[in-house]
């Protein structure tokens, strides 16, 4: 992600993931220029911090368990 972003080979990032380890890489990568967009599950594990960094977030829960046929 980060090596992508140096080299100028993509304007967005979609990161899936949630482990705060991610946020250095995340920030360094928007200091490029990129934006970073965070997909994960909300309540599993997500890093708050790397939630308010992202320049936008997505709960992926709704649409996992929809995809699954799980209510």
């Amino acid at each position: 992600m980060l090596s992508h972003a140096f080299r100028d080979n993509y304007e967005i990032a979609v990161l899936v993931a949630g482990d705060g380890d991610y946020l250095p890489v995340v920030e360094e990568v928007q200091r490029l220029g990129k934006l970073v967009f965070l997909l994960f599950f909300e309540n599993e594990g997500l890093n708050a911090k790397l939630k308010l960094a992202a320049d936008n977030f997505c709960d992926f829960t709704p649409h996992f368990f929809r995809s699954w046929g799980i209510s």
